[in-house]
């Protein structure tokens, strides 16, 4: 199976995960370090979803993880505020 300019055959990422979203292939360094950028970044606000929701018993990682979710909420926020007005 193809995938833009990398056969899934020829990259084990890609093989398990699937052809990036937009059905293109990063063909510069930049646009693959933006990629995996943003899994990365999707996977970490994940686990720490996780942590708030499953840390009931020791109320100082609820917290943290509570603080860390309040920022990156308004990062996103503020980041979308700063593109629509761009």
């Amino acid at each position: 199976m193809q995938s833009g300019n990398v056969a899934s055959q020829d990259n084990n990422y890609l093989a398990i995960g699937g052809p990036l979203p937009g059905g293109v292939d990063p063909e510069t360094t930049v646009q693959q370090a933006e990629a995996l950028g943003s899994v990365v970044y999707e996977g970490l606000k994940m686990v720490v979803k996780g942590l708030y929701n499953c840390s009931d018993m020791f109320l100082p990682l609820k917290t943290a993880a509570g603080g860390i979710l309040t920022f990156v909420e308004i990062v996103e926020v503020s980041g979308s505020m700063y593109n629509n007005t761009s």
